[in-house]
Order: structure tokens, then C-alpha cells, then sequence
């Protein structure tokens, strides 16, 4: 199969996007952008062979793939006119802003002739694949406990924040964005998620109108406790991610791409690092992505799971609604 890309949106997410499938070795790569100007800068920056202002004036039958790069109330009609048109599709997270959607979604994917995945992209680093499998081997023995702690400065790294998704009450904040991709790795780590608690705030952010700190307490499907906590207003941008077994923990310390061991028996942590840069995260998702259409592999976020990902972001923003 000639693997070729449609990006459908041209903010920053969808730059990321269009730069690394093209990194991945596609180079048949199409954008749809409503701003004139910057569908010409990606075109010209990124060698796009083709480019339109709406989704309805492409030419899909040029491509074999796509991915929904657009706010999420607008991913159930741009991934049903994709699947219509015969393309894969991988769309951003969350899945969509409500639950009606979800179930639409669910439909689709359980109906659809093509392979729809959402891109919850620390699935894709190798860091986070390398603790799977080792939680796989039993290396920690069973794991009990797996503990989050994000943060980082929402307004440095989005700039227009205020502008795009995040204006919206509906669409935007903590719970929608960073913590969507907490819960999807705990999902990823552990199996199904209950409910148990949360609280969702706007503690350091005033001027969005929306939450912008969240804390959840969720169970994992053998009884596993999982507790995350994320804000986007705090100076430095890092995670902590911590796993804790019968056997041994684990701990994932961001930026740095560091992973620490300690195993019943050692006498200190053992320490590896992970080098690379955020765009290969990306860059394996995409090759991850063709990979699950073709059927050799399957590790990418289903539909279902982000539906059950959405269940409980919701929840949790349903509580800052309260506030």
C-alpha cells in the first residue's frame, strides 16, 4: 500500500501532525486549513501536495489515511465524512466534548469498513511502551498502585490558548486536555477504570473560562488504586509517573526521559534514560497507526476506550461546573 496522509486542521497540533508523518517516510501528505495564509505556510513548509480550505472541497480518493486535527466538537463530523470517503482515520484527543458524540462515535467505529484510533500519544513513546512491557514480564510482580503527577505552564506552550479550543467552556481545560491523557495511560496500564472521586478547579489561570487543575481518584479492574493529579498553570513543565508493585516499583520522570527501578532485593534505584525529542512520539504513532490498518499490530487507543476516557473527564469537569 502507497501510505499517504490528510491532515485535517492546521493549528499547532495539526503542524505536529503533517511535519512528523512526513518524518515517518510519507511523503504524499494533504492539509485542510480555513486560514488562507497559514494553509499556504504549511503547504510550502512541509511540501503538502495538496491543500483546501474546507474538508468538503478535498479530493480523498488520494489518500489512504487521515488524521482529525480540528476542536474536538468537530471530530464526529470530520471522521464520519472520512470514513464515508474510505480513509482511516486518527483523531486528536479527547474523542469528542460530549457524551451524545461518543456514542455516535462508538457506532461508527463498530460499523466502519476502515480502522478509526484516537491519538493519545504518550501510548507511543518509547518509555511508555518500554514499562508495558516490563509490567507485561511481571517484573514488578502485580502491580497495585500507579500514581500521576503533571504539570506544566498551559500559556507557554499554547500561546493562543485564549484563542483556540480553551475559550470554550464546552470544549476546553484541564480536564478535556491534560488529564484525558493521564487516564488514557492508566486505561493503557491497568484495563478498565471506575470511578471512585475528583475535583476540577480553576486555581491559576483566571482569565480562561475554564478549569485549568484536576485530581482523580479512579480503580483500576482488579481493585489497582490510581490517583492523578494535573495542573496547567504551574513554571515548569514536568510528570511523574509511578508504579508500584508486589515486587517492585517503577518511576517515569519528564521531561528528562528518565526510568528508575527498584526491585525487592536491590539496595538503590536503577536508573536508564530514554533520549528523543517530542516529535518522535508523534513520529511512531503514525507508523504505529498505519501499522493497525494493515493488521499487524494493535496497541493505539480504540474508539471505545476513549469513550470510556471521555466518562470520566466529563465527570470530573461536571464538578468545576458545580464550583
Amino acid at each position: 500500500m502507497n501510505v499517504s496522509f490528510l491532515v485535517v486542521g492546521g493549528g499547532s497540533i495539526g503542524e505536529r501532525h503533517l511535519r512528523c508523518a512526513g518524518k515517518a517516510g510519507y511523503q504524499r501528505l494533504g492539509i485542510i486549513e480555513p486560514r488562507d495564509e497559514r494553509r499556504a505556510e504549511l503547504s510550502a513548509k512541509y511540501d503538502a501536495e495538496f491543500a483546501w480550505r474546507r474538508l468538503e472541497d478535498a479530493d480523498c480518493s488520494r489518500f489512504t489515511h487521515a488524521i482529525v486535527a480540528t476542536p474536538p466538537g468537530q471530530h464526529l463530523e470530520h471522521t464520519r465524512f472520512l470514513v464515508a470517503h474510505g480513509l482511516h482515520v486518527l483523531t486528536e484527543k479527547p474523542l469528542c466534548a460530549s457524551l451524545e458524540d461518543a456514542a455516535e462515535f462508538v457506532n461508527l467505529a463498530r460499523t466502519a469498513k476502515v480502522t478509526i484510533r484516537v491519538a493519545f500519544t504518550l501510548r507511543s513513546f518509547r518509555i511508555f511502551r518500554e514499562v508495558k512491557d516490563r509490567v507485561a514480564r511481571c517484573d514488578l510482580g502485580t502491580v497495585k498502585i500507579f500514581h500521576v503527577v503533571v504539570g506544566q505552564h498551559f500559556p507557554t506552550f499554547r500561546p493562543d490558548y485564549l484563542k483556540i479550543y480553551w475559550a470554550d467552556p464546552k470544549q476546553g481545560g484541564c480536564c478535556l486536555d491534560a488529564m484525558s491523557h493521564m487516564v488514557d495511560m492508566a486505561q493503557w496500564q491497568l484495563g478498565e477504570l471506575t470511578w471512585v472521586g475528583g475535583m476540577a478547579s480553576n486555581l491559576g489561570l483566571p482569565e480562561a473560562p475554564v478549569d485549568d487543575s484536576a485530581a482523580a481518584l479512579l480503580r483500576g479492574p482488579s481493585g489497582e488504586h490510581v490517583s492523578i493529579c494535573v495542573n496547567q498553570f504551574q513554571a515548569p513543565n514536568e510528570s511523574l509517573f509511578t508504579w508500584v508493585g508486589t515486587h517492585g516499583s517503577a518511576v517515569i520522570e519528564n521531561p528528562a526521559g528518565r526510568l528508575r527501578m527498584y526491585l525487592r532485593g536491590d539496595s538503590e534505584w536503577r536508573s536508564e534514560t530514554f533520549p528523543g525529542e517530542r516529535d518522535d512520539g508523534y513520529v511512531n504513532q503514525a507508523r504505529l497507526f498505519v501499522d493497525e490498518t494493515q493488521g499487524t499490530t494493535r496497541s493505539l487507543c480504540t474508539v471505545e476506550q476513549a469513550a470510556a476516557n471521555l466518562h470520566v473527564c466529563l465527570k470530573l469537569r461536571s464538578i468545576f461546573g458545580r464550583a
